[in-house]
């Protein structure tokens, strides 16, 4: 078991994606803590994905979209789960800003299904009251507890409607009509489900990201 610092990496000039972690034989948990020391705004990404290889990454894939992080100024993202296999990638448009993931690693997690559990963009304009499933736990697992991104991939204002029960119903949303600015993200974090529910989603734009990162128990 290791804890602490896990990985870090310092942009040293503008460029693509770079492998900042790889979960290998382990399952993880931590943060993201990013620094900007670059003279002007910045605006990262931050990816989860289910290999050791950059060229799998999806759009679908990214929990943080273009955030802007202000001079001198940090961004934390929430917990992040990862088991066995699979990496998180990050990006920055400038030079100078450093990604350090810290948390901890466990060896031997047993029939724990963790890390990523899902990476769904909803299609738009689905009616009130319906929605799309974005995860559905197994009737085998009695507990689930998850940290949800919501994410607006795209250059318009989003509204995002997101649920969680036995059935696609208006009364299961614990987010909804939820405003989301371009770069900009909602993130709900320990999201508890039972045997038998779901989550699901609507949008009034393609142009949105719902990843899922947790752990079920058996």
């Amino acid at each position: 078991m290791a804890f602490g610092q896990l990985a870090s990496y310092t942009v040293p000039v503008q460029n693509g994606n770079h492998l900042l972690y790889t979960s290998d034989g382990v399952f993880t948990e931590g943060r993201i803590y990013c620094i900007n020391a670059n003279t002007f705004p910045v605006r990262i990404r931050i990816a989860a994905i289910g290999s050791s290889s950059i060229s799998d990454l999806q759009s679908s894939d990214y929990l943080i979209y273009n955030q802007e992080v202000g001079v001198g100024e940090r961004f934390v993202s929430d917990s992040l789960y990862l088991k066995d296999g699979e990496s998180l990638v990050v990006k920055s448009d400038l030079e100078d800003v450093s990604f350090s993931l810290r948390g901890r690693q466990t060896v031997g997690v047993g029939t724990d299904h963790v890390g990523i559990i899902s990476a769904f963009s909803p299609v738009t304009n689905v009616k009130i009251g319906a929605g799309q499933t974005v995860y559905n736990l197994p009737e085998s697992l009695v507990e689930t507890d998850m940290n949800l991104f919501v994410t607006n991939t795209g250059p318009d204002y989003i509204e995002v409607s997101v649920g969680v029960g036995t059935s696609i119903a208006r009364k299961n949303y614990i987010l909804y009509n939820e405003r989301i600015e371009p770069g900009h993200f909602v993130s709900q974090t320990n999201v508890k489900l039972g045997p038998g529910e779901v989550i699901f989603a609507k949008s009034t734009h393609t142009t949105v990201n719902i990843v899922a990162l947790g752990k079920t128990h058996e």
